[in-house]
């Protein structure tokens, strides 16, 4: 009874050169893909050129299936997810420039647009709001003080309570 992997890639035994089976792990020709991958040979020599031969027979190169195989195939995830979810240092050292241009360009944009907001933008919004608390605040208290409903006692213990946000 044979598998499916020894229909495909021969029976466990020694490699049987270029024109046979070989065993998983072993060197195949261009020709070989080309019957596996269901491609013309021009298509796979093309799409090899930048894979390196594991060796040569005959003056033929020969490459090893698991190199090959992603030269052969198209990646079966989203390119531009696949992309995105890169951080830098996961990056090769060729996009490293590219990948921090496009996140600066990034960053003028959404401060362009007003969805980014400097440090010191954010400061200062923040130190305008805590002085509009702190007036309205002190508003607050002052018109308590002068309200002549409140006893001596009732008006200390408010001031102990609603002490004002000092100001820096």
């Amino acid at each position: 009874m044979t598998t499916d992997t020894e229909d495909l890639l021969g029976p466990e035994g020694p490699a049987q050169g270029i024109s046979g089976q070989p065993r998983l792990g072993h060197a195949v020709s261009i020709t070989w893909l080309s019957k596996v991958f269901r491609m013309d040979k021009m298509t796979v020599k093309m799409r090899l050129a930048d894979c390196a031969p594991w060796s040569t027979v005959s003056s033929y190169p020969v490459y090893d299936i698991a190199q090959a195989a992603p030269y052969l195939i198209p990646p079966s995830v989203d390119i531009t997810e696949w992309i995105g979810a890169l951080d830098p240092t996961t990056l090769p050292p060729y996009l490293s420039a590219e990948f921090w241009g496009a996140k600066l360009k990034r960053q003028k944009w959404e401060s362009d647009a007003g969805d980014l907001w400097r440090h010191s933008d954010v400061t200062e919004v923040l130190r305008e709001v805590l002085d509009r608390i702190d007036e309205g605040l002190r508003g607050w208290v002052k018109n308590l003080e002068q309200a002549d409903t409140l006893t001596d006692v009732q008006r200390s213990t408010r001031a102990k309570a609603l002490n004002p946000v000092p100001t820096a």
